[in-house]
C-alpha cells in the first residue's frame, strides 16, 4: 500500500518535471525566435520553400526592413497600424482627448504584408484607408465595403483586392473601409464614422469565419467602441486626421526603435505558471472556436448586424453579408459554427452570399487559392474569382 502511494508521488513529480522541461524549451524557443531579424515562423518558411521550388523569388525581408529600404531610396513609407492595437488602452490620448482611431496614416505609402512572395503596399487615402483618394469627392457611391484584412485586400496589390475588382466589373464607385484585424464592432464603428454619410446603394459586410467572432470578444472590452452600439455616438474622426497622423507616426517610430533595442529575457515567473503551455492551449483554434460560438457572443454579433441593417433599410440601401471561409475549413475540417451564423442571418432576413457554397465547395482543390496552398489570405486569383461571384449576384 505504501509502495503504491510512493509510486504515485514519483509519477506525479516526474510528470511535473516533464511539463516544466517542455515549458522551459518553449520559453527559450520563443526568445530565440523573437530576437532574430528574419521571421522564422514555420508557415512563412514553408511558403518561401514552396516558392523557390516553382521558381518564384520570395521576398524574405521583414516589414521593418522593407521600410528601411524605402527610406534608403528616399521614399517615405509607413508600416500599417491596425486599430486593434488600441483596444487594450481603449483608444489613445491626444492633447487630453481620448479617441479611438479606426484607420491608418493618411496619404502615405503603406506597407501591408507578404504571403505570396511580394510585399504588398498601397497609397492610403485622406483618412488612412486603401482607396484612390478621389473617391471621397464623388457624389454617388455604388458600393461600400466593410470588413477586416480580407476586405482590406491584405497581401495583394491594391488593384487586386475586392474593391478594385468590383469597381472594374461594375464601372461604378466603390469605397473600401476594410482594415486588417477588425471585428464586427470595429467595423460598425468605422461605418458610423466614415461610411454613414456616403449613403451607398450597396453595403458589403465581409465576414471572415476564421477570427471575426474572436475579435468581437476582444472589442467589447472597449468602452469607446461599445458607445457606437449603445448610444447615438460619433467621434468626428474625419476632422481629427491630422492629429491622428502625428500620433500614429510617433507610435511607429517608438515601436521600431524599441524593436531594435529590445532583447527578450527568460521569464521564470511565466515558466512557473506554465505560461507558454497555457498560451498554446488557450489560443488553439478548437478552444477559440468553442468560445466564439457561445450563444452570448453570437447574440452580440447578430445585434450589430441587425442594427446596421435597420439603418440601411431606412435609407433605402442594401446590406449584403459576404461569408468568407477560412483555410482551416479545408485543412482541418473546422466548422466555425457556420450553421449557427447562417441560421441567424436567415432568421433575421439578412441577405447573404455564402462564398464557400458558391465557390470553394465546387473546387477539387480549394487550397490553390491560398498562398502556396498554406494558411493566409486569398491569392490575387482568389480575390478576383470571389469578386466575380459577388458582382454576378448583385448586378
Amino acid at each position: 500500500m505504501k509502495l503504491t502511494y510512493v509510486n504515485y508521488i514519483i509519477s506525479f513529480i516526474s510528470f511535473l518535471l516533464a511539463l516544466y522541461l517542455i515549458e522551459s524549451f518553449l520559453e527559450i524557443s520563443n526568445i530565440l525566435q523573437k530576437t532574430k531579424q528574419k521571421r522564422v515562423d514555420l508557415e512563412f518558411r514553408n511558403k518561401v520553400k514552396l516558392a523557390n521550388n516553382v521558381g518564384i523569388k520570395f521576398d524574405e525581408r521583414s516589414m521593418i526592413e522593407v521600410h528601411h529600404d524605402f527610406k534608403k531610396d528616399g521614399i517615405e513609407s509607413r508600416l500599417i497600424v491596425k486599430p486593434t492595437k488600441f483596444i487594450s488602452t481603449d483608444g489613445i490620448l491626444i492633447n487630453g482627448e481620448k479617441i479611438f482611431p479606426l484607420a491608418g496614416i493618411s496619404n502615405i505609402l503603406t506597407i501591408n504584408c507578404n504571403e505570396n512572395g511580394k510585399v504588398s503596399t498601397y497609397i492610403s487615402d485622406r483618412f488612412g484607408f486603401s482607396n484612390d483618394d478621389s473617391v471621397w469627392d464623388e457624389n454617388e457611391i455604388e458600393t461600400l465595403i466593410i470588413g477586416d484584412s480580407f476586405a482590406h485586400g491584405a497581401c495583394v496589390d491594391q488593384d487586386e483586392g475586392f474593391a478594385k475588382n468590383l469597381k472594374n466589373l461594375s464601372n461604378k464607385n466603390v469605397v473600401n473601409l476594410g482594415f486588417g484585424a477588425n471585428g464586427p464592432l470595429l467595423e460598425y464603428a468605422t461605418y458610423v464614422e466614415y461610411g454613414r454619410e456616403l449613403k451607398a446603394k450597396n453595403v458589403l459586410w465581409f465576414y471572415y469565419e476564421g477570427n471575426d467572432l474572436r475579435n468581437l470578444r476582444n472589442e467589447i472590452n472597449s468602452d469607446i467602441l461599445l458607445n457606437y452600439i449603445n448610444k447615438n455616438f460619433v467621434q468626428n474622426l474625419k476632422n481629427k486626421q491630422t492629429k491622428i497622423d502625428v500620433y500614429l507616426q510617433n507610435y511607429l517610430n517608438k515601436n521600431i526603435s524599441n524593436t531594435k533595442k529590445n532583447k527578450k529575457k527568460i521569464n521564470l515567473f511565466k515558466i512557473l505558471k506554465f505560461g507558454n503551455l497555457r498560451d498554446i492551449l488557450i489560443t488553439s483554434n478548437y478552444v477559440q472556436n468553442y468560445k466564439n460560438c457561445k450563444q452570448e457572443n453570437l447574440d452580440k454579433f447578430i445585434s450589430i448586424i441587425k442594427k446596421l441593417d435597420t439603418e440601411l433599410t431606412e435609407k433605402n440601401s442594401n446590406l449584403i453579408f459576404i461569408y468568407l471561409p477560412s483555410y482551416y475549413r479545408f485543412e482541418n475540417q473546422m466548422n466555425f459554427c457556420k450553421e449557427k451564423i447562417i441560421g441567424l442571418l436567415n432568421k433575421n432576413q439578412i441577405y447573404y452570399i455564402d462564398i464557400y457554397k458558391e465557390f470553394f465547395e465546387k473546387l477539387d482543390n480549394p487550397l490553390l487559392f491560398f498562398p502556396f496552398g498554406k494558411f493566409g489570405h486569398y491569392t490575387a486569383d482568389g480575390y478576383e474569382e470571389i469578386a466575380n461571384i459577388i458582382y454576378n449576384k448583385l448586378y
